[in-house]
């Protein structure tokens, strides 16, 4: 199993294209492996005790947009472009994005499955909402008149302050980049796409999760959990393995769960519970983090600084 994707968060909330990162097909610049590598593994502290990632908090998420500080970004440029529209002639025409899960949830399955009562009732599937995200109200169709205020002709240009002196509607100038441009202009979001169009937290999580997951600490507990498991009559090696192997596969091609399935799932869950699997992963994995945010802090304040401009400008917006 790739745990990975769930770390390289794609932030369905950006339908606004609010960042440049979010709206294109532009590769991403890839970053120094110097810089994502930890040449040796760091220290810990203190391992806690934990079942569940419920409440946790890993130390990159400061310097990330985040889910949630994506809806925050988006409600607020929302507001401001219906505010624009509404000089133009049009209704409010767009709408927000509800709350987003909370952030616990999100990490429901960083590890794979750790609730005992999920695994219990849902194997390995998906419960109702588990990982989900909020996403948009579908939106209504855009005329050709709509969409020229909202998004401005596809060569318009403009100043610093968003003048073009180019095309109208109905008398007034269309600011450049439309209504939403001027709305990511008022929420100081050229900053942000000038200096992270990489969203270069992502790769710290990235790097740091696969050096965790290579961890001495990390696979000597994989070890433990998999003696506990053989002593529950399942042979894995890793966690990763009861969703990569092909004892589960039709169960997991299934609507719903077997009873195997089932068993495998709550045995699994009892397991790291034994073992501190999810304590010692957690501990390791922030460690990891925690080097390479020391090892690029300039660069990483330079972003946080961007999120917080945005993030303090939209709050001036929603209130």
């Amino acid at each position: 199993m790739n745990r990975y994707p769930t770390l390289r968060w794609v932030a369905a909330a950006t339908a606004l294209c609010l960042v440049a990162s979010g709206c294109g097909d532009e590769k991403r610049p890839a970053a120094s492996s110097d810089s994502l590598t930890v040449a040796s593994p760091p220290a810990v502290a203190a391992i806690p005790q934990l079942d569940l990632l419920d409440g946790k908090v890993f130390p990159i998420e400061a310097y990330k947009l985040t889910p949630e500080k994506f809806r925050q970004l988006n409600n607020a440029q929302t507001i401001l472009a219906n505010r624009c529209l509404s000089r133009f002639g049009f209704p409010p025409s767009l709408q927000q994005v509800p709350p987003t899960l909370p952030p616990d949830t999100s990490l429901s399955r960083r590890y794979g499955i750790t609730d005992p009562a999920t695994a219990a009732k849902y194997g390995y599937h998906q419960s109702a909402g588990d990982g989900a995200q909020a996403s948009r109200p579908p939106a209504e169709p855009v005329s050709k008149e709509l969409s020229l205020v909202l998004y401005g002709p596809p060569d318009q240009t403009g100043d610093a302050n968003g003048n073009t002196g180019g095309t109208a509607h109905k008398g007034v100038e269309i600011p450049a980049g439309g209504c939403m441009g001027e709305s990511k202009r008022k929420l100081n979001a050229a900053e942000y796409e000038r200096i992270d169009p990489e969203q270069f937290a992502g790769d710290i999580e990235l790097a740091a999760g696969k050096q965790a997951d290579a961890d001495p600490r990390v696979r000597g507990k994989f070890a433990e959990w998999s003696t506990c498991m053989k002593g529950k009559g399942f042979d894995y090696r890793d966690p990763f393995q009861p969703l990569d192997g092909d004892t589960l596969k039709t169960s997991l091609a299934q609507p719903t769960p077997t009873a195997v399935e089932i068993q495998t799932a709550v045995a699994d869950v009892e397991c790291k519970q034994q073992v501190n699997l999810v304590g010692v992963w957690f501990a390791v994995e922030s460690a990891y983090e925690e080097r390479l945010i020391e090892k690029n802090q300039e660069r990483l304040a330079g972003i946080k600084r961007a999120i917080d401009a945005m993030l303090k400008a939209a709050a001036g917006v929603t209130g």
